[in-house]
């Protein structure tokens, strides 16, 4: 104990020497690394306080007029003079928090929120106590959909502000995202005591409602945050989602209006277009559904700047890390929580799967979480393989989220499906995990996110609004699966979907037998069980299993050409595919 006594004062002498000899931004990093190490150490605490404090007052009347000039580009529009302007102030001095957020501000305003969120991060790290630090993190973290993140920062923010509007809604849509439905309707049943004609509330809680299955309440609540406020285009998207409207309905009516309207935002037209598109298609007028899904699909795909590109060097660049090989582990058994990987492509079957697994009295369903990903990239974007020191990091990372986020269980399923990117990690770090994969037919697959928006942009969804990218992104996936199965055998366990709504008892058998489990009836009524379902499954999986879902998309077909088209070798056999004499998939031809 000495030696680590000795070597935590070591480093606060060299950080008060640094502080001391004019280099105020490295004595934060040093606290900073401290502090990390050792939470709880009171004299880190106070010396980062101390370095991250403007006291001179010519100081901070200068940082004040920076801030200011900056904030005059940026309302001017000049974003990236604002960007160039802010960064250099935060280069000469960069202990201090609010030159951190300003930075962040700037970036967002020019369309980079991911190293906008890194710099609010820092600033909250330097500040912990400063509320107003946390909360941009926090609506920063939402916007990402990073939600456990959100649900914990939130957590600390309630202790300081009880009753905080904005903290308790956050923090209510957060645990919504982790299927955590008591606790998040606990949190909008506060907020909206407290402010009952606040229209984002009851469209939050109306969401909430819709995903817990009380679709009368949810009514209720989108309708009157409509009556509070009535063009705002997520309610009438909400609306929309929710409700069957008859034809003649003024809601839709307005909806049509809002979206005519040529200034409308990108995000707006996308959820309009997606809301009124699914009211034609439950009218069955397809050709008016297929084009306000285009429309809709090509809105968010000018939103978030997507290429094919990106995804093709990401896989490439895992694909690369893996081939390498990790090191292996041997950490101590799980008692409980053992984790669960739920994977696979978006509307894959992800959410049935944990569906069916969660009605097992001895399974949580943790809904689709970020965790994993924020605890690899922890220390950066993967470059190289990671050490064995770096996989039980990022263990101790992983499983510490879940023991604060979940309650006690035997298994925890985690079913964020783009996890399929990290299986390689996920096999090294977690021994004792289950790692499961969703195969469904791929035009479905595909179908199915064309057709559908995704709760807070989804993530890493991009690839899911041009049928072209969906085909090229497809046949990456595959490639990387096949590469994954073949790296970690005996790890993964395919479930198809079609075979699941075949035969539902003999494959959540094979489910269940993965996990070590007795058979439970439950799960054959998983429909009965009371959870929240934030996805976009969250109607299906109310229901039983019925079989003829994978073929809805021949509805489309006429429209469907380049998925199909790229899509042909996925579609063929695997005799076929491997040389055989199989026969292509039949191709209608296209309506008039």
């Amino acid at each position: 104990m000495a030696a680590t006594a000795e070597t935590v004062e070591s480093a606060l002498r060299r950080a008060r020497g640094l502080a001391r000899g004019g280099a105020p931004a490295e004595a934060a990093g040093l606290y900073l690394d401290l502090l990390a190490r050792y939470p709880g150490n009171r004299k880190a605490r106070r010396g980062l306080a101390e370095v991250t404090r403007i006291g001179d007052p010519a100081l901070r009347r200068q940082i004040g007029a920076g801030i200011e000039a900056v904030r005059q580009m940026l309302r001017a529009g000049r974003t990236a003079e604002a960007v160039e302007a802010a960064g250099a102030m935060l280069a000469g001095a960069a202990q201090f928090p609010v030159l951190h957020t300003l930075l962040a501000e700037a970036l967002v305003a020019a369309g980079d929120p991911g190293r906008a969120c890194a710099h609010l991060m820092t600033a909250h790290r330097l500040a912990p106590e400063d509320g107003d630090a946390a909360m941009n993190l926090a609506r920063m973290l939402m916007d990402l959909g990073r939600p456990a993140e959100v649900a914990a920062l939130t957590c600390d923010l309630l202790a300081q502000r009880p009753g905080d509007l904005l903290a308790l809604a956050l923090r209510g849509n957060a645990l919504a995202m982790l299927g955590q439905g008591a606790e998040a309707r606990d949190c909008l049943d506060r907020a909206l005591a407290a402010d009952p004609e606040n229209a984002a509330l009851r469209a939050d809680r109306s969401g909430l409602l819709f995903a817990l299955g009380e679709t009368a309440l949810a009514e209720a609540d989108i309708r009157r945050a409509l009556a509070l406020d009535p063009d705002r285009p997520r309610f009438l998207y909400l609306a929309c989602v929710e409700l069957a409207l008859p034809a003649d309905d003024p809601l839709l009516g307005r909806a049509a209006a809002r979206l005519a309207d040529p200034a409308l935002p990108r995000r707006d037209e996308a959820l309009l277009a997606f809301g009124l598109a699914r009211q034609h298609h439950l009218r069955g007028e397809r050709a008016a559904a297929f084009a306000l899904w285009s429309r809709g699909n090509a809105a968010r795909k000018a939103e978030m700047g997507y290429a094919l590109a990106q995804d093709e060097a990401e896989f490439a660049r895992m694909r690369q890390i893996a081939a390498q090989g990790f090191p292996q582990i041997d950490p101590p058994p799980l008692a409980s929580r053992r984790p669960v990987f739920v994977t696979g492509l978006p509307r894959s079957g992800t959410t049935l799967a944990e569906q069916i697994l969660a009605s097992h009295p001895q399974v949580h369903g943790a809904g689709e979480r970020d965790s994993l990903a924020a605890a690899i990239h922890m220390e950066g974007p993967p470059e190289a393989p990671p050490s064995a020191a770096q996989l039980l990091r990022l263990r101790a990372a992983y499983l510490d989220t879940l023991a604060a986020s979940t309650p006690e269980a035997g298994w925890v399923v985690d079913k964020m499906p783009s996890n399929f990117l990290y299986i390689p990690w996920i096999a090294a770090a977690f021994p004792e995990a289950a790692i499961i994969h969703l195969e469904r037919d791929p035009v479905a697959t595909c179908w199915s996110n064309f057709r559908n928006i995704f709760p807070q942009g989804g993530r890493g969804t991009g690839f899911g609004n041009d049928l072209a990218d969906l085909a090229g992104y497809h046949r990456l996936y595959r490639g990387l699966m096949a590469d994954w199965t073949r790296l970690c055998p005996g790890r993964i366990l395919p479930l198809g979907y079609e075979a699941l709504c075949a035969d539902q008892r003999g494959e959540t058998e094979r489910l269940l037998a993965r996990l070590g489990l007795p058979w439970h009836e439950g799960c054959m009524q998983f429909h009965e069980t009371a959870r929240t379902v934030t996805t976009t499954s969250a109607a299906q999986v109310r229901r039983p299993l019925y079989q003829g879902s994978s073929e809805s998309w021949r509805a489309y077909e006429a429209w469907l050409g380049p998925l199909l088209d790229g899509l042909a070798d996925a579609r063929r056999p695997a005799a076929a595919r491997a040389g055989g004499t199989a026969a292509p998939a039949a191709r209608a031809p296209a309506r008039p």
